[in-house]
């Protein structure tokens, strides 16, 4: 059985981000940048074929396979080797090949990709200046399949045997010919010692590249895996759109070069002359919540363009311990000089490149010195656009970087990681699918200083809006609904209270949770009143409640809103450390400070806490709970 086995339905539990085509896209180009040949300048170049066999090759592979297939994943599922088989073939070229030994037992060194990509999930042997870091990308493959399987071809650069053609199967404990079966079957042969491991002998090659029409000879090092029977959510289109929607940046360096092909035998070439070219042809019909459209698209490849191309204005800003913090924006991030001349560089429709320095985390285990690394924060004028930025980090698009981000008019923001600490550092506070960063995984969190990771990250995500309010934008020209996602879309149990901004001439639109009304834990608490000041929020006792409330404790939660009605339970302690944000309190003791949270004890019925100085171009989020 393989391990892990929960950890891989993180890749498909939120797929109005990333689709399970979208996933397999990734995972196969991250594995393939991760594999590349090291002496190698030529990019890696990666193939997605559609095609179809007849039964009889159905027959020649999964003639054995059906019947458990059948018993272990229902009977709706019909025997396999009795149709077509609609497949996906994914080649890597320009890369090593699964290394390593080819037994099932761990090796003890390095290299040993084979064994972790056959054998092993939830693991990864891969260190530092990889993509990939998870181990479990390669069950997106079976995943894909409608009976759970991948073949596999891959051709080792300067390993022996040199060759190695196999298959995998995984299904789910089934019973079969009166017996009990683990989840796993292999298509392999066994060695002396009876142990299974991968065909090795020309004949099966070469049947195997003849069967599935396979781009691949013996020379060409790499991995061409199967994928049998694809979803039929599959196409040409849905495949091209995915490698442009998430990989331009990693196109446009000239890191990789795709092409997909489609069941009648058409070609197209994704390349760094070619990408704009099938941006401008994109179906936005099949766009996801997530996807960015094709105006935005060429815009981002215009402004990194300019980056490779050395056009842009250079401004560099250092993050690192400013006024004692390790990572913090400064109240003065700009000189109007500085101001002038980016508005002016912007004017001109030319591009602004900020260079961050910022420190990287201390290890847990070695606290030491912190090490500098820099980022990129691309800034162009969008006219007539509302937008969220974007993040990339080592040429893949991190779509959920954004989330809570405020949406900025007429300017579109790339946020460029390139290879090197930091990218090491946010690749281990990923997830499985790469959809986010997160001080809270498990790799992250169990290698570096928490607090060190929370204040990274914040600052990271921050960088667009920082840069936003230090070149003095109006907020009339953001999207700045600020207060206006206090809580989740359900109006039951609240009263609405209108409060004159005398700053911007409008109202101000919150809610509050009515003494005894109905509602969740996302609302304020009963006899709690909340009121919105410019840059942040006031507590105090609820007029007219009559019930003292001196004694009781109250545990205050704050974060930027996701934009999809997020409880304050739920929050991401990435955006802030609650305990900066204390302005003013009156009537009330503070117990205790957790990430964006606080606990306080009120000693006075007409107490009074505030927070303030949060991020105008964000939509703050506030719940309150009674705590013993």
């Amino acid at each position: 059985m393989r391990e892990d086995e929960n950890q891989l339905e993180n890749f498909f539990t939120n797929t109005d981000v990333l689709t399970s085509q979208s996933i397999l896209v990734r995972e196969s180009i991250q594995n393939a940048i991760d594999a590349k040949l090291k002496n190698s300048s030529a990019p890696v170049s990666i193939t997605f074929k559609l095609g179809k066999v007849g039964s009889q090759v159905a027959q020649k592979y999964f003639g054995e396979l059906s019947p458990r297939i059948v018993s272990a994943l229902g009977s709706s599922y019909v025997q396999a080797a009795d149709k077509d088989c609609q497949y996906l073939a994914v080649e890597d070229f320009n890369t090593t090949g699964l290394d390593g030994p080819i037994t099932s037992v761990r090796p003890a060194s390095k290299p040993n990709s084979f064994w972790f990509f056959t054998w092993a999930s939830g693991t990864s042997n891969k260190g530092t200046g990889t993509r990939g870091k998870n181990g479990v990308g390669k069950i997106v493959f079976p995943r894909s399949s409608g009976i759970k399987s991948q073949l596999v071809l891959s051709i080792r650069d300067n390993h022996e045997p040199g060759f190695l053609v196999f298959g995998n199967a995984f299904l789910k404990f089934h019973d079969f010919d009166g017996l009990r079966w683990n989840p796993d079957c292999r298509w392999m042969t066994k060695d002396e010692n009876g142990m299974h491991v991968p065909f090795q002998d020309d004949n099966t090659r070469e049947e195997f590249v003849k069967d599935w029409k396979l781009t691949r000879n013996s020379s060409q090092s790499g991995t061409s895996i199967i994928v049998p029977y694809v979803d039929d959510g599959f196409s040409a289109n849905k495949i091209t759109q995915c490698i442009v929607q998430d990989y331009f940046v990693a196109i446009l360096d000239g890191t990789i070069e795709c092409r997909v092909i489609d069941f009648t035998g058409e070609e197209v070439l994704i390349s760094s002359d070619t990408i704009e070219s099938h941006l401008t042809d994109m179906d936005e019909d099949l766009l996801t919540r997530a996807s960015k459209t094709k105006e935005e698209l060429l815009g981002l490849c215009k402004i990194y363009k300019n980056k490779l191309q050395s056009e842009t204005l250079e401004i560099d800003l250092i993050l690192a311990n400013q006024d004692g913090k390790r990572n913090s924006w400064p109240e003065e991030a700009l000189t109007e000089v500085q101001r002038a001349e980016i508005k002016n560089a912007l004017d001109a429709g030319k591009t602004v490149e900020f260079k961050l320095s910022v420190l990287l985390p201390e290890l847990r285990a070695d606290s030491k010195n912190a090490l500098v690394d820099t980022y990129s924060v691309l800034l162009g004028r969008h006219e007539d656009t509302m937008l969220n930025p974007t993040f990339s980090r080592e040429g893949i698009l991190i779509p959920s970087a954004a989330t809570g981000s405020g949406r900025l008019k007429d300017s579109l923001f790339l946020v460029v990681i390139s290879s090197g600490g930091l990218a090491d550092v946010l690749g281990d506070a990923e997830g499985p699918a790469h959809e986010r960063w997160s001080a809270e995984e498990e790799k992250f969190k169990n290698k570096y200083i928490k607090l060190h990771g929370e204040q990274l990250i914040r600052c990271i995500k921050d960088s667009p809006s920082r840069i936003a309010k230090a070149l003095k934008l109006s907020p009339d020209t953001l999207e700045s609904s600020h207060f206006s996602k206090w809580f989740p879309n359900n109006d039951e149990g609240y009263k609405r209270i209108e409060q004159d901004d005398s700053d911007k001439g409008k109202k101000k639109k919150i809610k509050q949770r009515k003494a005894g009304g109905g509602g969740g834990g996302s609302a304020i608490s009963e006899g709690i009143h909340l009121d919105p000041t410019p840059d942040g929020f006031r507590l105090s006792k609820l007029p007219g409640v009559s019930e003292s409330l001196v004694g009781k404790k109250l545990k205050i939660r704050a974060g930027y809103s996701t934009g999809k009605g997020n409880s304050p339970l739920t929050l991401s302690s990435d955006d802030f450390l609650m305990k900066e944000h204390l302005d003013v309190s009156s009537g009330v003791s503070v117990e205790s400070w957790e990430d964006n949270t606080c606990v306080i004890q009120i000693s006075k019925d007409d107490f009074k806490i505030e927070f303030n100085k949060f991020d105008i171009y964000r939509d703050l989020t506030v719940g309150t709970n009674y705590v013993a």
